[in-house]
């Protein structure tokens, strides 16, 4: 069983969104010196099976859709009979021709389409996760058992897929201003002081192969003591499953900046999503399997993999010192609204930081921001648009003309360059 282009014999990679045809080839072979009698009964079933595994304990099944293909076995036997009865006359009259498939290659053409349903997420599998998410298409060739009853296997073949997440642009999250009051400075009266942060995003939806641009407006209070922000921004993806538990840093990066007292200043990075040559953290990912639906034991299970995008600031007295600060953090001073560079997620930029954090715990705000990681193509099925033409003859039969028009096809589509947010917006490319 492969999955190939409909033009050409060119496999393609195992990878497709829900709702999008899989041109797929089915192929079966006898051997020369045997048969399979039609008596038995034989049945031939396509299934698409999706699979939980959490942990050490005994994989669940989240979807099993099976399809008959048994126009498939009477195409193949029909054929059989033809390609025979051609060859001569012996066979002709070799009354068994009729009562089984002679031995051979037999291939049967298929387009198969992934359902969509909000209950299956997309393929999840990470290394060091503790849960995974996998499907497949298996299929079957069962006969009669004669006198003892049931079905017996005589072939079985299974191929993985993955399942691409279905993504679509998203508007911006809502704009949202966090107030923290700043303790001051021993000298001053020791009065607190109001800051206020507001982060913004254009959207909340990124591929892995994209940055995450942020706005950062940071308002100081009208009058009081100088002081400085530093800002550290990262992407964590934090796991759920069963009991367990887990936050991981993606990629991180930080930097400082000093407002003039009654003046907003607004900080802007592009925080990069993937620092490494290849993606390990897969993509957002959310499964609530129901004890009615799965094979877990009558429990409930939900498993997830979330991301989102921290930003956390920690306000200084404007006469420390930012030296200690750079040398802790491993970093070389920078001016100021200035970021360090993309880091995956490092162990001991993120124990400075957090002993920062200690230290001025009363000085210092987290905001935490969702966001989802999707694929890198075009969803529904990666329809392009193409050029046709063809010629229109008339009634009779006499000279027509040529009509020409454009259509939209999956053939040799099924990857393509996503549109940018804005041309999202202004035009959807996509068909329904």
């Amino acid at each position: 069983m492969a999955f190939q282009a409909t033009s050409g014999a060119v496999d393609l990679p195992p990878a497709f969104y829900p709702r999008q045809p899989i041109p797929t080839l089915l192929t079966l072979e006898l051997a020369r010196n045997s048969h399979l009698a039609h008596a038995l009964r034989p049945q031939l079933t396509m299934s698409m099976v999706g699979t939980l595994r959490l942990g050490a304990a005994p994989p669940q099944t989240i979807i099993y859709v099976s399809v008959s293909l048994e126009q498939g076995l009477a195409l193949w036997a029909r054929d059989a009979a033809v390609a025979h009865a051609a060859e001569g006359d012996a066979n002709e009259s070799d009354p068994t021709t009729m009562q089984r498939m002679p031995g051979g290659t037999y291939t049967l053409p298929l387009s198969v389409q992934v359902p969509a349903t909000p209950r299956l997420p997309p393929s999840f599998a990470v290394p060091g996760a503790h849960f995974a998410v996998s499907y497949a298409l298996e299929v079957a060739l069962t006969v009669d058992a004669g006198a003892a009853g049931g079905r017996v296997v005589l072939a079985h073949a299974a191929r993985s897929f993955d399942m691409l997440p279905e993504t679509l642009p998203t508007p911006p999250p809502a704009e949202v201003c966090h107030a923290l009051w700043v303790p001051g400075a021993v000298g001053d009266g020791a009065a607190a002081a109001r800051w206020r942060l507001t982060p913004s995003l254009p959207t909340s939806t990124y591929s892995p192969t994209s940055s995450i641009p942020l706005q950062l407006r940071i308002e100081p209070p009208p009058e009081g003591s100088a002081r400085r922000a530093l800002v550290r921004v990262s992407l964590v993806r934090r796991e759920r499953s069963d009991a367990q538990r887990a936050t991981i840093d993606v990629s991180s990066a930080w930097g400082w900046v000093r407002p003039a007292a009654g003046t907003a200043t607004t900080v802007r990075y592009a925080l990069p999503i993937m620092t490494a040559a290849t993606w390990a953290h897969g993509f957002s990912t959310v499964l609530n399997v129901d004890a009615a639906h799965g094979s877990g034991g009558g429990m409930t299970v939900i498993v997830s993999s979330t991301f989102h995008l921290l930003v956390q600031a920690v306000f200084l007295a404007d006469d420390e010192a930012l030296g200690a600060w750079f040398e802790e953090l491993g970093e070389q001073p920078f001016e100021s609204g200035q970021f360090s560079r993309a880091r995956a997620g490092a162990a001991d930029d993120k124990a400075a930081w957090d002993a920062l954090v200690a230290r001025h715990s009363a000085a210092q705000r987290t905001l935490s921001l969702p966001v989802i990681l999707g694929s890198v193509s075009e969803p529904r099925g990666a329809l392009h648009a193409y050029h046709w033409s063809d010629l229109l003859l008339g009634a009779d039969g006499s000279a027509g003309r040529m009509v020409e028009g454009e259509a939209f096809s999956s053939e040799d589509g099924w990857m393509c360059a996503p549109p940018t947010y804005s041309q999202a917006l202004d035009d959807i490319p996509y068909v329904y």
